[in-house]
C-alpha cells in the first residue's frame, strides 16, 4: 500500500465533502427528515459546521505541535539506573540481637538462682 499524496487526499476529501452536501440538498428537499439527521442537526449548531466545512475546503491541514521547538538541545536523562544496597540484615536487627542476648543472660541467671535453692545442678 503506498502513502497518499496530499493532492489525492484534498481530492478525496473534496469528493465527500461534496457528497455529504447533495445528500443535505436532497434531504432539505424531502422537507421529510430521517429522525438521526434532526438529531445531528439539534446536537451540532450550524455555525460549527459551516466553520469545519470552510477549514477543510482548503485542503487537509498540515500537522502541528502546540508546544514551541525547543531552542537548546534537551539534557539526555539517564536510564534509571540506580545502585543496588548491599546485601546483609536490615537495620536494627543487631540491636535486637543485643536485648536478646541480654534477656538470655537474666533467664540463665534466674534458672540459676532456682535451681540453688532447690538444690539441683544445672
Amino acid at each position: 500500500m503506498t502513502a497518499k499524496t496530499k493532492e489525492q487526499l484534498d481530492a478525496e476529501l473534496q469528493t465527500k465533502l461534496a457528497a455529504i452536501q447533495t445528500t443535505i440538498v436532497k434531504l432539505r428537499e424531502q422537507k421529510n427528515y430521517p429522525e438521526w439527521v434532526r438529531n445531528m442537526a439539534a446536537a451540532v449548531p450550524t455555525d460549527a459546521v459551516r466553520s469545519v466545512v470552510h477549514d477543510l475546503r482548503r485542503g487537509v491541514a498540515e500537522p502541528s505541535s502546540i508546544m514551541p521547538q525547543p531552542s537548546q538541545p534537551q539534557v539526555e536523562r539517564g536510564s534509571g539506573w540506580r545502585e543496588q544496597n548491599p546485601l546483609g540484615p536490615p537495620s536494627g536487627v543487631a540491636i535486637c540481637d543485643q536485648l536478646v542476648d541480654q534477656q538470655d543472660r537474666v533467664d540463665k541467671a534466674d534458672l540459676a538462682r532456682r535451681l540453688a535453692r532447690s538444690g539441683k545442678k544445672e
